[in-house]
């Protein structure tokens, strides 16, 4: 089937199902100080309603993606997509803070079927040497989320209060899985042309086969998400930024993934999934050193911009890389390990980065942070070098 009518048809429906998506998994943060006011919450139970939902959500990637290869990933994006509006309206409703932790928990828990799904179905979709560009293409829906979630939320809530606004951004996440159910169409194992190594891997093969490298992408992930969670504190403390100003420089890390996504995933169509993951790593580490001794400016800015750029470009292309190498009965429950790894580093991370910072400072914790990251990607890139990534040995899956 042409790029041009996947795009239009499957590919166009995931990246608005990204959207919707990450409208009700992005919108609790924004609306914290709106939730303390009116619990009357610490910063202890404030923070509980943060841990609510990213804890469960990066938790139940492992068993969605389980169920997933074994019920059908279009069923399971459904419901889940139909909980999840469910429970975000029933937010709105909610009476007390225990009713809110509940809720959001149930956002979390119905939210972690969809990464683990959304790629093998977009794979099965197009052409493998166009994977990585629709993977990044699929990306862009996930990065508009993101960016335009707490607009949303503040707009909503200046008009009909926080509870308007989950309610009402429940909305489209509830029609998305009907679109889901109607139009997508899953396709049979036996008929996919991607069984190449074998109708079933052992773990031990397939962490042979993409520990090594998946592991360089997610320590390089969890730097990132690290940096970002105290950005706008960092900004306030050292350069004066208001706060209102410092939170908004963090559109420009999200925003860069209109670009960089579909750039990066298309990049490693043509040169490889394996040079586009080591760049993006080893850039990651020198752009994180580059935060700690430029001062406030378009410079600054710029490595901001370039930060996510890093980012986004990695994404498609670490899910391109499993693609390549998972067969088809075992890739939910590939992504759902690698989703569950992700999440759960970039939550440790966060804790642990503040943790040093107290004890040696921002622009320090940064230095040690970048440090980790770039030499561990050294450390890998002698064995990463002169490894190929099984099955495919041609562009695209080396």
């Amino acid at each position: 089937m042409p790029f041009g009518r996947v795009l239009r048809g499957t590919l166009g429906l995931f990246l608005l199902g990204h959207f919707t998506h990450h409208l009700v998994t992005a919108i609790h943060v924004p609306l914290l100080p709106l939730l303390r006011d009116q619990f009357s919450l610490d910063y202890f139970r404030a923070g509980l309603l943060v841990s609510a939902f990213s804890l469960v959500y990066g938790v139940a990637q492992l068993p969605t993606g389980w169920i997933a290869d074994r019920l059908g990933r279009r069923l399971l994006i459904t419901l889940g997509f139909a909980g999840m509006a469910l429970a975000a309206f029933a937010i709105g409703l909610a009476r007390d803070f225990y009713q809110v932790v509940i809720f959001l928990g149930l956002v979390g828990l119905l939210g972690g079927s969809y990464h683990p799904s959304a790629p093998p179905l977009i794979s099965e979709a197009v052409p493998q040497e166009t994977r990585g560009r629709a993977l990044g293409i699929h990306l862009m829906g996930g990065s508009v989320g993101f960016s335009l979630a707490p607009l949303a939320a503040g707009f909503l809530a200046s008009l009909w209060s926080w509870r308007g606004a989950f309610m009402v951004l429940a909305i489209p996440t509830g029609l998305t899985s009907l679109l889901f159910w109607r139009f997508i169409r899953e396709r049979r194992v036996s008929a996919s042309p991607a069984l190449a190594g074998g109708e079933q891997g052992s773990a031990w093969a397939l962490l042979r086969s993409l520990g090594l490298l998946v592991g360089v992408a997610i320590l390089a992930q969890a730097t990132t998400t690290g940096v970002n969670s105290f950005l706008p504190i960092y900004l306030v403390d050292k350069h004066g930024v208001s706060p209102l100003r410092a939170g908004m420089f963090l559109s420009l890390v999200y925003g860069a993934g209109l670009v960089a996504a579909p750039l990066g995933g298309a990049l490693s169509d043509r040169v490889g999934r394996k040079p586009v993951i080591l760049s993006s790593a080893l850039a990651t580490g020198l752009l994180v050193y580059l935060l700690t001794v430029l001062p406030m400016g378009v410079g600054l800015m710029a490595v901001f911009f370039l930060l996510g750029t890093a980012m986004y470009a990695r994404m498609p292309v670490v899910e391109s890389l499993i693609v390549d190498v998972v067969p088809v009965r075992q890739r939910s429950s590939v992504f759902g390990v690698y989703y569950f790894l992700v999440l759960e580093s970039s939550s440790a991370v966060a804790p642990g980065m503040g943790f040093l910072i107290d004890r040696v400072g921002p622009d320090r914790g940064f230095l040690y942070l970048a440090a980790v990251v770039v030499g561990v990607t050294l450390l890998a890139l002698p064995f990463l070098l002169r490894k190929k990534v099984p099955p495919f040995s041609e562009k695209g899956g080396t």
